[in-house]
């Protein structure tokens, strides 16, 4: 380690600054609204394509799985990391404070890790789940909300999905070019991290999907 390109933690703070936008959305009321979501969408669209369309980070995705995968390691190092979530949660405080978000952004994406742990258990098949709905879900936000809705709650849905993939797949990519923690607890975090991003990500694939309908 690391596995990763450094320029891709720039994924966590697209998270935090997306997130300011849908913040202000839901806060605001008046005909500036709609362009405040777009805003954010924007960010979204820039950071999720540059990874998606980044062959030398699905290289990376492809090896950490294969490490994960192979010689009993997920059993014998990453396992009992993942049964020990609070210490987790209590180093990826510190990793993320030390890559310049704020309190508040950590914690909601630390709570958002916590969720989509306990309802969906990190594996290592997680991470060779993540390329086709990130691909879908990144050309989604680009194109914007369709017309054919009639509303914005649908898109503002999309977006919200988006907001929290983001921050997952910063997990995993400033997991992946950690130099202070264990392989253990590394892996363990990319883990989570490709967790939530995965969980969002297919929540988008579903809402386009009935949006169809």
């Amino acid at each position: 380690m690391p596995i990763f390109d450094e320029r891709h933690t720039s994924l966590a703070e697209a998270y935090a600054k997306a997130d300011d936008y849908l913040e202000r959305y839901w806060e605001t009321d008046g005909p500036d609204r709609e362009g405040l979501l777009n805003e954010g969408a924007q960010i979204l669209c820039k950071s999720l394509s540059e990874i998606a369309s980044d062959e030398k980070f699905w290289r990376a995705l492809d090896e950490a799985a294969a490490w994960v995968e192979s010689e009993g390691r997920f059993e014998r190092e990453v396992a009992p990391v993942l049964r020990d979530l609070d210490t987790l949660m209590s180093l990826e405080r510190k990793v993320l404070r030390e890559r310049g978000l704020s309190q508040r952004k950590v914690e909601r994406l630390l709570t958002e890790v916590l969720t989509g742990a306990s309802l969906s258990k990190p594996n290592p098949g997680i991470l060779r789940r993540l390329r086709k709905p990130l691909m879908s879900a990144s050309k989604a936000i680009c194109k914007g909300p369709k017309k054919s809705w009639g509303e914005t709650l649908r898109w503002a849905a999309v977006v919200s999905n988006g907001v929290l993939a983001a921050g997952g797949l910063g997990l995993v990519v400033i997991n992946g070019v950690s130099t202070t923690l264990t392989l253990g607890m590394s892996y363990g975090s990319i883990l989570t991290g490709a967790t939530v991003a995965v969980g969002r990500l297919e929540a988008i694939d579903k809402i386009l999907e009935e949006g169809e309908g």
